[in-house]
């Protein structure tokens, strides 16, 4: 049964991911050659050396260096994955090891497959040096309304990236300045890298603890159904996650303007704005669906410098609530089960982070600073993370190693995170110490307080 489990899951994977190739490459072409017949990209490195390269081409290169590293990839993994929990027969718990070592190893693979494949087949960058910029001015076929940032890695010691910037040509200084900044802010943290290799990881991950048997617990019901709807369930929820991650990125872009222009960052960006979507854009909350999806309605850290303040107060409580509700569901047993579990724990969980985010305000106020929204907002991010390790925690019991292994793992993430805002590795150690303690804290009083209502009160208090 498991076998022919496996057999559907592989067909139906392979399929789908073929699909949305196929998709990626006709709908991408055609649109390019729609928008740059007669366009010229005007190429420039540091070296002040300028040449011309069709869009087309361009594309091409980029999309078969793309496609091409992540088709040979997936055929990797698919087989290799298998075969290797096979003769190494790991199972849980075990097989959470495993896991955690195969995505590493198929990670690392796809980073080799694809920073290979850039460096020798895209144009721009062949001869450009790692740790190097490229601009790339075009007629906004690319750098839409202001620029775009794209990454590569570098096979390189001296430099883990290459870069390509792209900025329209025609801009008036003030916007040209801005998108510049913009966008030279997004390669200093990476942002492009990190989402890149988000996609391959999380998939290595999630067919690894698939093939260990940790998403597998025997069901009651279809076995294909439940697992499919189990991994649906995951990637929906790191989709969502996907959404603040990429919102986080671009306010911290723009919170750079900040620090660059002062107040007049917000004005010419709103000036961006009405060159892209006419005069009609008084404010960035008169942009696109779109362009407020992924860049926040309000760009207040353009005004601000406080990368959270963009943020809504709601997006970090939310969407850590439906990531908890999901990893605790995938103990459920049957569809049923799991959707009864899925909004009690949605529910549960939105409380507990907001609850312990009001908690952690009075020393995330005095590390942050920043605006009353951002730090508010920091609040939120940092109990979201502490109830997704305690989460993760809970799943792995009761496995001691594993459970280490998740705090542990868990708690460097976090440290990454607090300093990304901080900057400071001891001020974000501190932080990460003292609102960790005060996390363990309130969940032992809460512990107490109930052990206290089952020990001592039985029999005392009528409706206990």
């Amino acid at each position: 049964m498991l076998s022919k489990t496996l057999g559907y899951a592989i067909f139906y994977t392979v399929i789908t991911l073929m699909v949305i190739i196929i998709s990626i490459i006709i709908i991408s072409t055609m649109y390019s050659i729609k928008q740059s017949k007669s366009q010229k990209l005007i190429i420039q490195g540091r070296s002040g050396v300028a040449q011309s390269l069709t869009p087309v081409r361009f594309l091409l290169e980029v999309v078969f260096a793309v496609v091409t590293s992540f088709v040979i990839w997936i055929l990797i993994i698919i087989d290799g994955i298998p075969f290797l929990f096979h003769v190494l027969n790991l199972s849980p718990p075990r097989g959470v090891f495993g896991a955690l070592g195969l995505t590493v190893l198929f990670f690392a693979l796809w980073l080799v497959i694809y920073g290979s494949m850039a460096s020798y087949i895209i144009e721009p960058i062949r001869g450009a040096k790692p740790g190097s910029i490229t601009y790339i001015y075009d007629e906004g076929v690319y750098g839409g309304y202001g620029g775009k940032v794209i990454e590569f890695f570098a096979l390189s010691l001296k430099s883990p990236y290459k870069a390509l910037i792209f900025i329209r040509k025609g801009l008036p200084t003030p916007v040209f300045d801005l998108v510049k900044a913009h966008e030279e802010a997004h390669v200093r943290g990476h942002h492009s890298l990190i989402l890149i290799s988000s996609v391959p990881f999380i998939y290595s991950l999630l067919w690894s603890l698939f093939m260990s048997g940790i998403l597998t617990a025997p069901p009651r019901g279809p076995v294909f159904v439940f697992i499919m709807f189990k991994l649906f369930l995951l990637l929906l929820a790191l989709g969502f996650l996907s959404i603040p991650v990429m919102r986080v990125f671009e306010s911290k872009a723009d919170a750079a303007t900040y620090r660059v222009f002062g107040d007049r960052a917000y004005d010419y960006l709103v000036q961006a704005l009405r060159l892209a979507y006419g005069d009609r854009v008084r404010s960035p909350r008169d942009a696109p669906f779109m362009d407020r999806l992924m860049h926040t309605s309000s760009r207040d850290a353009a005004r601000t410098g406080d990368p959270l303040s963009s943020i809504g107060l709601w997006e970090f409580p939310v969407v850590f609530s439906f990531l908890a509700a999901v990893l605790v569901s995938m103990r459920a047993s049957s569809l049923a089960v799991l959707s009864l579990l899925l909004p009690a724990f949605l529910l549960s969980s939105l409380i507990v982070i907001v609850l312990l985010g009001l908690v952690f305000l009075p020393v995330t106020k005095r590390f942050y600073g920043g605006t009353r929204r951002g730090y508010y907002n920091f609040s939120f991010l940092l109990s979201g993370i502490y109830t997704i390790i305690s989460y993760l925690g809970a799943l792995a019991f009761p496995d001691f190693a594993v459970m280490v292994l998740v705090l542990v793992v868990g708690l460097a993430l976090a440290f990454l995170v607090i300093r990304s805002f901080l900057g400071r590795a001891g001020s974000a150690l501190k932080l990460l110490l003292i609102t960790y303690l005060v996390f363990v804290g309130v969940n032992a009083l809460i512990f107490s307080l109930l052990l206290v209502r089952v020990v001592f009160l039985r029999g005392v208090v009528p409706w206990i």
